[in-house]
């Protein structure tokens, strides 16, 4: 606790928080690119998202405002929150509909093969591990480009560097990013 790299965060439900300064600097900075990649993002056309919407009517209110909140603009980050068994995957399902429409590329992952393998069965959005995702864009062997829609499931378990990756390579090609999840799954494991 005397470590001079270690910051406190302050007090939540009755528990201190601490984390380091690295850590404390790299949030700030993914902060301040989203920022960025949010005033980049631009408006698209609805009428993609409204025909979607009248082909699957059985969508709850929630799914229809969050269609629209996705599939609303290019560039820039999405968030999509949910508990487990609310219809994300539906959502998702539609989703790809509508970006598939718009020709744009899919790049689905999750920290978990079995979580990956789960989306795109489920939403037909083509998915792989996050540290595979990491590996071909540091190589080279995958590219995003301003067309490109990058969906990560089970976000909230993602680890502060590696989401910083994923958004400094999705802020440079112009690609839109989307964190899906439920914010009380698990901790992030790194």
């Amino acid at each position: 606790l005397r470590s001079p790299e270690l910051v406190r965060l302050g007090e939540h439900r009755g528990e201190l928080h601490y984390t380091t300064r690295e850590i404390l600097a790299l949030e700030k900075s993914v902060l301040a690119t989203v920022e960025a990649m949010q005033r980049q993002r631009y408006l698209l056309p609805t009428h993609w998202t409204e025909e979607a919407m009248a082909r699957h009517s059985h969508l709850t209110g929630e799914q229809t405002d969050a269609l629209r909140h996705l599939c609303a603009a290019r560039g820039g980050l999405t968030l999509i929150h949910g508990m487990a068994g609310t219809g994300k995957s539906t959502l998702f399902a539609v989703a790809r509909e509508v970006w598939t429409q718009q020709e744009l590329s899919l790049h689905g992952a999750a920290l978990s093969g079995k979580a990956a393998r789960g989306r795109e069965e489920a939403a037909g959005i083509p998915s792989t591990t996050l540290h595979r995702l990491l590996g071909q864009l540091r190589k080279g062997d995958r590219v995003l480009d301003d067309r490109s829609v990058v969906v990560l499931d089970e976000a909230s378990m993602i680890g502060t560097r590696q989401l910083a990756e994923v958004v400094a390579h999705c802020a440079r090609a112009g690609a839109a990013l989307a964190l899906c999840g439920d914010a009380r799954q698990l901790q992030a494991i790194e």
